[in-house]
This record gives C-alpha cells, structure tokens and sequence, in this order.
C-alpha cells in the first residue's frame, strides 16, 4: 500500500476573549471499500456550515474548525491519528 501525504485543515473564527478555544471537528477519511457519505460526510457538512454560520458574527470564545485526517484503521489510536496530532500541536 503506498502512502500519500495527508493534512488535518482547520479555520478559525477569533472571539472577542482568547482565554477559551472551542474546536469544532470532524474526520474526512474513510475505510476502503466505503465512501463514508453518513459517517464523514455528514460531520464535514456540518463543519462547514458551523463555520460559515459564525462568520461575521461576534462571539466570546475563538472557535477553531477542523476537519481531521486519519481517524479510520489503520490510523486509528496510533501516533498519526489527525485529532490526535492536532490535539498534540494545539496543547504545545
């Protein structure tokens, strides 16, 4: 199997106080053989539409949306799981 390089995206949609950081994600891969329409699909679209529903709005808290990579096997609650790297960046 050979192995391409993948990105976790994100935005961001900076509130009024910084103190709190609300990320809204959800994943984009899938498994083979699937094409993740309800699972991933659906968390995307709702990503998406979070994102575009607070845009010029004010809010208190910066809200960061992401949709993440490498959640499905063989990925999966390994090192290269995409909310687990991007949990590991944003805590560092």
């Amino acid at each position: 199997m050979s192995r391409l390089p993948v990105s976790n995206i994100a935005g961001e949609s900076t509130g009024t106080d910084s103190a709190e950081i609300l990320v809204v994600g959800a994943h984009y891969d899938t498994v083979s053989n699937c094409p993740g329409a309800n699972d991933n699909g659906t968390g995307v679209a709702a990503v998406l539409e979070l994102s575009r529903r607070f845009r010029g709005r004010p809010h208190a808290r910066t809200i960061r949306f992401a949709a993440f990579v490498n959640e499905e096997p063989p990925f999966f609650q390994t090192a290269q799981m995409g909310s687990l790297v991007y949990a590991q960046a944003a805590k560092a």
